[in-house]
């Protein structure tokens, strides 16, 4: 088991950030932290604008980053419901932005018309297993911790403007993102997040 301090101290060293003046210890660890974040698959219903996280947004449950849809292959745009026309909820299509309403909706616009495919939830939620340096994560096998570094140097590149080498990150993250499900898959569970808490 490897503990936070040495995945940090090896995202510091991918990073080429040897100082903690730029990247504070504490940054590194809400960027792999923030690695760590849940998902969960809705299949895309013909006329339904809203559906429902509670069935897995786990009760550390923070915000709604980001939504994937298989149609467009493509991520839908953040929206606010106040944003759209008061008869939005008519205009038929393959949703193209979302919004959250109250804690667990998330509103698609337009509504689904007919396409099959699902969208992706990405969740952020707390990580209490990573409190201190030395904190470890006993579900996940050491050889895909370099999956949480790649999240980690995706969110580091990406706030200092640097898109490129982000995008090559967010690559590679999502690689060892499949070969992590198919270890899940492989252990007669199914978890929708890295690590295999709940």
């Amino acid at each position: 088991m490897i503990p936070l301090s040495a995945i940090a101290a090896h995202v510091r060293t991918r990073f080429e950030a040897e100082s903690v003046v730029r990247w504070f210890d504490s940054a590194i660890h809400t960027a792999i932290g923030e690695g760590l974040e849940r998902n969960g698959d809705d299949t895309l219903d013909e006329g339904r604008s809203f559906y429902d996280l509670r069935g897995y947004a786990p009760d550390d449950f923070v915000s709604l980053r980001a939504v994937w849809s298989t149609v467009r292959s493509d991520w839908l745009v953040p929206a606010s419901e106040a944003q759209l026309h008061p008869r939005w909820e008519e205009d038929p299509g393959d949703p193209d932005s979302f919004f959250l309403r109250g804690w667990c909706w998330l509103g698609v616009y337009p509504h689904a018309s007919g396409s099959s495919g699902y969208l992706r939830a990405y969740l952020s939620c707390l990580a209490p297993q990573l409190t201190h340096d030395q904190a470890v994560l006993s579900d996940l096998p050491d050889d895909l911790t370099p999956a949480l570094e790649d999240y980690a140097l995706y969110d580091l590149q990406a706030q200092d403007g640097e898109t490129g080498s982000a995008l090559a990150h967010w690559g590679d993250f999502v690689g060892r993102q499949r070969g992590l499900g198919d270890f899940v898959k492989s252990r007669g569970k199914s978890s929708g997040f890295i690590g295999g808490r709940r």
